[in-house]
């Protein structure tokens, strides 16, 4: 069962076998804008991830730096008594 329903300019297909039927009929009561605004979500998110996924290079660089400089002594324990 494959149930289309067009949001604007995009359309969404929904092919699963259980869950079809649920999904189809939940489709047909949500609003329109209800669903560009779950699309635009979904858009964010999933750049968000790629972004991270690209970042973890760079990120496991700066944990080193960081691991490095406790190591050396050249940091002082979070006590905002002891700040300059």
């Amino acid at each position: 069962m494959t149930t289309t329903k067009t949001i604007g300019t995009e359309t969404m297909r929904v092919t699963r076998d259980i869950q079809d039927k649920g999904v189809a009929q939940w489709l047909q009561t949500v609003p329109e804008q209800e669903l560009v605004d779950i699309l635009k979500d979904a858009e964010i998110e999933h750049g968000w991830d790629e972004r991270f996924a690209k970042s973890q290079d760079k990120l496991g660089g700066l944990v080193a730096e960081a691991r490095e400089e406790v190591a050396r002594g050249g940091v002082l324990p979070f006590d905002p008594s002891n700040r300059p």
